[in-house]
């Protein structure tokens, strides 16, 4: 539930005669604080949402780097500290697949590829989803419980004709509609606005999700009720189908318990091996030094990085922004101190 006045939200629980038993800040719901932390750090704003992106980004270039490098040195496992380097690049490589999918799954949130992404979706029809063609149109709409693919859509107005319906009332044309529970309905704030009636395979704790097939998003007159857009899975591009997917896969509910154990592996995989690489660094790292890798010398395997590099950094803005000034850093670097470069090397 919405206030306008406060501009709060805030869970309300009704009982079977929609009697109100109790209400909730959602600030203050334990998993919407674990997921304001996982995607804004609880600070929120834009330089902090693009920090987030920016790690998720850096964390699919190390793997895709990694598997790269990690397959070109395996080697004949002679020694004791090569079957270790050998069984760390195996295990992060079988690791890295669902690992990729975790990441890459919740990119379609993030505060600037999204909207690239989104953006994408939106100007190619068999990618995206058709647009509404209805006018005039209204502010976006703001409601988190929304299907990714329409959730930055322009809702159609409704026309002044007056006393608007109640939400019993809107239940029974809902009903007539034959949209059946679970559904989002989202109350119209003014006199122009509609009935959002959603059904979203990536609606958070609401307890509101359905399977990505049955997405649904639909705009009722809230005067007379009438059905003036609908739009569903069957609607959707291939872009939208495969996000519809991948954001409950991301969240852990696409396929039940099975996908939270599957996340929590993936992820305590990664945690395994950070410790695992650190600590052949610390075994083989001379003492008394950091024990850094010498600078690469050019080669033809130097020459697929930097294609990769370029690649990944069209693919995801943010990675090739600080790509470059990470190169302008390392520039400025070797003219200041031209000896200290040319020694490492």
């Amino acid at each position: 539930m919405y206030n306008a006045d406060s501009d709060k939200e805030k869970y309300v629980y009704l009982d079977r005669i929609n009697q109100i038993v109790g209400s909730q800040d959602t600030n203050v719901h334990f998993a919407n604080v674990t997921r304001n932390l996982h995607s804004s750090l609880m600070v929120g704003g834009t330089v902090v949402n693009y920090l987030v992106e920016l790690a998720a980004c850096w964390a699919i270039f190390l793997i895709i780097s990694g598997i790269y490098r990690g397959w070109g040195n395996l080697r004949r496992s002679d020694t004791k500290r090569q079957k270790l380097k050998n069984r760390h690049t195996i295990t992060g490589m079988i690791a890295a697949i669902p690992l990729l999918f975790l990441i890459g799954s919740g990119l379609p949130w993030s505060a600037f590829m999204g909207n690239q992404i989104y953006n994408l979706a939106t100007s190619q029809q068999s990618l995206g989803y058709p647009p509404i063609y209805s006018s005039p149109l209204q502010s976006k709409v703001e409601n988190k419980d929304l299907p990714w693919a329409t959730r930055q859509e322009h809702p159609p107005q409704s026309q002044k004709e007056g006393r608007s319906l109640s939400v019993d009332e809107m239940e029974k044309v809902i009903s007539s509609e034959r949209i059946s529970s679970p559904y989002v309905l989202r109350l119209p704030k003014n006199s122009s606005e509609v009935y959002t009636v959603s059904k979203s395979s990536g609606s958070g704790i609401t307890g509101q999700d359905v399977h990505p097939r049955d997405e649904m998003t639909a705009y009722f007159d809230q005067y007379s009720g009438r059905l003036i857009s609908k739009i569903d899975f069957n609607d959707y591009g291939i872009l939208a189908k495969w996000f519809s997917y991948g954001i409950p896969l991301h969240e852990g509910h696409l396929f039940g318990w099975p996908n939270q154990i599957l996340c929590l592996l993936t992820t305590l995989s990664l945690l395994l091996l950070i410790y695992w690489g650190v600590r052949m660094w610390w075994i083989r790292r001379p003492k008394g030094k950091w024990g850094a890798p010498s600078a690469p010398k050019p080669s033809k395997e130097m020459i697929s990085f930097i294609g990769i590099m370029i690649v990944l950094g069209i693919i995801m803005p943010l990675l090739g922004m600080s790509l470059i000034i990470i190169g302008i850093l390392e520039g400025l670097r070797a003219v200041v101190s031209p000896k200290r470069i040319s020694s490492s090397m």
